[in-house]
C-alpha cells in the first residue's frame, strides 16, 4: 500500500507542481494548480495515515487534518471528513468556490461553481 500510494503522490506532485522551471514558477506565483495540488496530496496522505494504526499515524492524522482544512479554506473547497465526506475518484478537476454534498462520489472534473451532490455527483444549485 505505502508504495502505490507513494507512486501516486509523486504522479500528483509532477501533474501539478511541474518540474524545473515550471515548478519553480507554480511555487513562487501561487498558481492555483500548485495549491490545488497540496491540497490534492494532503487529502491523499490523510487517507493513508487514516487506514493505518500506531501513535505515529494518529499524530500524522491530526496535523493532515489540520493542514487540509487550511488549504480548502484558501481554495474553498470542502470535502468533509472521510465517512461523511464526499469521495473523489481518478484524477479529477474541482474548480473554486465548489460545494460538495457529503456521501456524494466524484468520478469527473467539476467545472461550474455551484452545490453538487449524488452518486455520482451532479449540480444541485
Amino acid at each position: 500500500m505505502k508504495k502505490k500510494i507513494s507512486m501516486i503522490i509523486k504522479e500528483d506532485k509532477a501533474y501539478y507542481f511541474g518540474t524545473g522551471i515550471k515548478h519553480i514558477y507554480r511555487f513562487i506565483t501561487h498558481n492555483p494548480l500548485y495549491m490545488r495540488g497540496k491540497y490534492i496530496i494532503t487529502c491523499r496522505k490523510l487517507g493513508y495515515y487514516q487506514s493505518t494504526s500506531g501513535l505515529f499515524s494518529k499524530i500524522c492524522v491530526l496535523y493532515l487534518q489540520r493542514k487540509k482544512n487550511v488549504l480548502g479554506e484558501k481554495l474553498h473547497i470542502e470535502l468533509g471528513t472521510n465517512g461523511v465526506g464526499a469521495h473523489a475518484i481518478g484524477k479529477i478537476k474541482i474548480c473554486d468556490d465548489v460545494q460538495i454534498s457529503s456521501l456524494s462520489l466524484v468520478n469527473k472534473d467539476i467545472t461550474e461553481k455551484g452545490l453538487y451532490g449524488g452518486i455520482p455527483v451532479k449540480l444541485i444549485k
